[in-house]
């Protein structure tokens, strides 16, 4: 399965080792990882819904592994840091954590913190270690939300759509932690759910209409979720709402490598909202930009 992950670049092992190292002395580095990709594989380490609230997701936990010492570890703290990355390669579940606290100190720390509540009482829950929404989770939630998910934490590095590693802040503002459960408001709630309609079409794509999915060495994954993420963003603007219409502009997007998100004669039957009568494929068929 696919999930719009390029593999992890080769130089990942020495960004995340040097980041150790530079990191101040007395902390535990962890390996953060999101089982919910790893189903048929052996899983290690504390579960973070090991509590009574999520036990029934216990099966797609997000999983702390500590990692060696950085002192007196020889090779093997840089051996374990490559097999989690090997492992992990291709598929959104990885970080690496540095904290004073043990792994089961950090998931107590997040444990009331999994489940979120909307403006109307509804319940959510935040995937703290899919690594495809996490940046999108830094910048949606309010400055003492991140504190509260953060606080038990020094270091935050992920391995990114990219293949890359890059490091979360988690300054927030001099704020202070709110209180659990956060609670989450209307257009929060809308720009998470924004934020992954674009993996969300893909996973479509993947099991619905496989043969219109791009291969890997025709396309890199990270770029085919930035062409999908550019015609919803598209759509959205144009109040396309039909899955079958946003479909059928992906489609036409890759026969057309994007030229017909810039050409006038497609602006112009979204403008117009003249694809609204016979729908968008036949709309767009009309153009003759597909042709």
């Amino acid at each position: 399965m696919q999930f719009a992950q390029d593999t992890t670049r080769p130089e990942a092992v020495d960004q995340v080792l040097a980041a150790m190292a530079e990191a101040a002395d007395g902390l535990r580095w962890h390996v953060l990882y999101d089982s919910a990709f790893a189903l048929e594989e052996d899983c290690p380490g504390v579960n973070c819904y090991a509590f009574d609230s999520l036990t029934d997701l216990a099966p797609v936990a997000p999983r702390i592994v500590p990692l060696p010492a950085r002192k007196h570890s020889g090779g093997d703290l840089a051996r374990e840091v490559g097999r989690w990355l090997a492992r992990c390669s291709s598929r959104p579940m990885l970080g690496f954590i540095a904290s004073p606290l043990d792994a089961e100190a950090i998931a107590e720390n997040w444990a009331s913190l999994h489940m979120v509540r909307t403006e109307d009482g509804d319940r959510l829950l935040l995937r703290i270690a899919d690594t495809r929404t996490l940046p999108a989770l830094q910048r949606t939630l309010l400055p003492a939300q991140w504190a509260a998910l953060v606080l038990p934490l020094k270091h935050w590095l992920i391995v990114d759509r990219c293949g890359a590693v890059m490091s979360l802040g988690l300054h927030a503002s001099g704020s202070e932690p709110a209180q659990a459960p956060l609670i989450l408001s209307g257009p929060q709630v809308d720009h998470l759910v924004e934020s992954a309609e674009a993996d969300a079409l893909i996973a479509f794509f993947e099991e619905s209409l496989p043969d219109l999915m791009p291969s890997p060495t025709d396309l890199l994954p990270s770029l085919w979720h930035r062409r999908v993420d550019r015609v919803l963003k598209l759509a959205r603007e144009h109040d396309v709402d039909r899955l079958e219409d946003k479909v059928a502009l992906i489609q036409a997007a890759q026969w057309t490598d994007e030229a017909c998100l810039r050409d006038e004669r497609v602006l112009a039957i979204l403008h117009s909202g003249s694809w609204r009568k016979e729908g968008m494929s036949e709309a767009l068929l009309a153009t003759g930009m597909l042709d």
